[in-house]
C-alpha cells in the first residue's frame, strides 16, 4: 500500500489543508484506501483529527469486513491522520514533506498477545530484534505489529511491521529527525525487512495532549 500527501494553503478556508493520495496492489484494499483518500482530502489536519472512527459503523462498511479488514481499515485512518499532522507540521516549518508511506497501513490491533507469546517462543526473530533495539531509546511506552500477512506476506514472513512510541528522546526533534533516529536505532535490521509504517512518535508530554 502506498498513502502520500500534500499540504497546501488554501485561502478560502484560511489553513493548510491536506490532499492524499494513495493505491494498494489488492483490490480490496485499494478502495478502502481510495474511500478514504476521497473522504479526508481537502480538510485541515485538525479536521482530520477529529473524524470520529465510529463512521465506519454508521456507514455500515464494517458488515462487509472481516474482523482482521475492520481493524485494518480503522488503522488506515490511524496512520492517514498521524501522516496529515506530519504534512501539516512540514509545511508551516517550510521543511521537506512527510515521506509517503510505501508499506500496509493496516494493523491487526486485536493480535498484540498472540504475537508476543510467538516471540517468546523464539517464532518471531525480526519482531524480537526490533523490539530490543528499541528499548535503546528508553521508552516510556511503544508497541511493535507485526502486518505482514495484511500485506499479502506468507505467515511468519515477518516482512512489514507498524510502530507506535512515546519516548524522551523525541523531546526537541522535529517528526523527520523522529524518524531518522528510530531508523539509526534500527541500523541493520531496516534492510530486513520491507516496511515499517511509524504510526505516532510522541514525547510523554505530547502523549498526554493525545489522551
Amino acid at each position: 500500500m502506498f498513502v502520500d500527501g500534500t499540504a497546501v494553503y488554501d485561502d478560502e478556508v484560511g489553513d493548510y489543508v491536506i490532499n492524499f493520495l494513495g493505491d494498494s496492489d489488492g483490490l480490496m484494499t485499494k478502495g478502502l484506501v481510495a474511500l478514504l483518500v476521497r473522504c479526508l482530502s481537502g480538510n485541515t489536519a485538525e479536521a482530520i483529527q477529529k473524524v470520529d472512527p465510529e463512521f465506519i459503523k454508521i456507514a455500515r462498511i464494517d458488515q462487509s469486513l472481516t474482523p482482521g479488514r475492520n481493524n485494518g481499515f480503522l488503522n488506515m485512518l490511524h496512520s492517514m491522520k498521524q501522516k496529515a499532522m506530519q504534512l501539516d507540521e512540514a509545511a508551516r516549518n517550510g521543511t521537506t514533506s512527510a515521506p509517503a508511506t510505501k508499506d500496509n497501513d493496516e494493523t491487526l490491533s486485536g493480535d498484540d498477545g498472540e504475537t508476543d507469546e510467538k516471540a517468546a517462543a523464539g517464532g518471531l526473530p525480526k519482531y524480537t530484534a526490533i523490539t530490543e533495539s528499541l528499548q535503546a531509546l528508553k521508552p516510556e511506552s511503544f508497541t511493535v505489529v507485526d502486518t505482514s500477512e495484511l500485506n499479502g506476506s506468507t505467515e511468519g514472513a515477518e516482512t512489514h511491521f507498524e510502530l507506535s512510541m512515546v519516548a524522551s528522546a523525541f523531546e526537541g526533534l522535529n517528526v523527520i529527525k523522529r524518524q531518522q533516529l528510530v531508523f539509526m536505532i534500527l541500523g541493520d535490521l531496516m534492510p530486513q525487512i520491507e516496511g515499517l509504517q511509524i504510526a505516532s512518535m510522541f514525547t510523554p508530554e505530547e502523549a498526554k495532549q493525545q489522551s
